[in-house]
């Protein structure tokens, strides 16, 4: 009798190892807001989103009638300025933020009023004034105008190409009020809102967002109970065989060994696999959209492939760790089992 019930409840134990943890093991490590928040920092997305916004930012027609002028911009005058006005701590702890609200709304089951997301509206009132900023610091350090290039460089309706020398501060209001203007279309290519993916009022009643939040509300309800479970077969199949210790400590720690061994062999591939797409930007082309429609378009969803790459392989590497986790227990169990010389193992 001890065989066939030591074998079903090695069988349930491995089955429910093999469905059950990495389901657990992926929804826990997407609602964990701290994790989410280290595998964006990981995944260099603030470092990619100063560059891309300081490529935009470039390619636009004002600041490229600059290039050769006093008042030129270069790539550091701008990343100086982005990380400024978008420091990394407070870019994380926004992701964090966000994260958490989407959470909660998995939690609570309800669709959310608006898109959870970001209102980047009054940083780019902050950007432009750190931009301006910039070209002041250029002006001071030019020479003073004589009155004869004040008033030449004034009656040119303040072609900032013709400028080298610093004009005086009644015409540097003017100059300012210009500069201003003419930056504000360059600061609008920053996107008003950056919304969490997926998490808008209509999508969230979309059948898959539906069947998530049941999926999300029945693993938190069960999973305590799943694990305790799992280790209640272990501990039975301990029991049935409690009269060898030899065999005992064997036969518990084989289905713990099956399943790391298994579970490795899942996982381990899929995390080197993970790691490679994560490397090939040619890959992420694929998904190119078309940018004349949203001039951050492509580089955002860049972001979320990169993002979701990061987060699958993060995800992986996390499995491939239980897996031997698993393994290691059930040699040591074995092993202990094999060191007891005491007893006999029966057949």
């Amino acid at each position: 009798m001890k065989t066939p019930l030591t074998v079903l409840f090695s069988i349930l134990f491995i089955l429910g190892a093999l469905t059950f943890v990495p389901v657990e093991g992926f929804f826990n490590e997407l609602t964990d807001s701290d994790h989410f928040t280290g595998v964006v920092e990981g995944g260099r997305l603030y470092e990619q989103t100063i560059r891309w916004t300081r490529r935009r930012i470039l390619r636009e027609d004002f600041v490229r009638s600059l290039e050769g002028t006093a008042l030129q911009l270069d790539a550091t005058d701008i990343d100086s300025t982005l990380k400024s006005t978008f420091p990394e701590e407070s870019f994380l702890g926004q992701i964090n933020r966000m994260h958490r609200d989407a959470v909660g709304v998995l939690s609570s089951g309800t669709a959310p009023e608006r898109p959870i997301g970001l209102d980047l509206s009054n940083k780019r009132e902050l950007l432009l004034k750190h931009l301006i900023g910039i070209f002041e610091r250029k002006l001071a350090e030019l020479p003073a105008c004589d009155a004869a290039d004040a008033l030449k460089f004034a009656a040119t309706s303040f072609d900032v190409k013709s400028i080298n020398c610093r004009p005086p501060e009644k015409i540097m209001e003017r100059l300012r009020t210009h500069l201003q203007k003419s930056m504000e279309p360059v600061t609008a290519v920053m996107p008003s809102t950056l919304n969490f993916p997926g998490f808008y009022p209509e999508s969230m009643k979309s059948m898959v967002m539906t069947e998530i939040r049941k999926a999300y509300s029945i693993l938190t309800g069960i999973s305590t109970v799943i694990y305790l479970g799992l280790g209640l077969l272990l501990v039975l199949i301990f029991y049935v065989n409690r009269s060898n210790r030899s065999q005992a400590l064997f036969r518990t720690g084989l289905p713990l060994l099956i399943a790391g061994i298994l579970l490795f062999l899942l996982f381990f591939p899929a995390h080197w696999i993970a790691d490679q797409f994560l490397d090939m930007p040619r890959m992420a082309k694929r998904f190119e959209v078309d940018v004349t429609t949203s001039p951050f378009g492509h580089d955002l969803m860049q972001a979320e492939i990169r993002l979701a790459t990061a987060f699958l392989s993060s995800y992986f590497e996390h499995m491939a760790k239980v897996a031997g986790m698993m393994f290691f227990m059930g040699v040591g169990l074995i092993v202990g089992g094999r060191m007891i010389k005491d007893e006999v193992p029966e057949v």
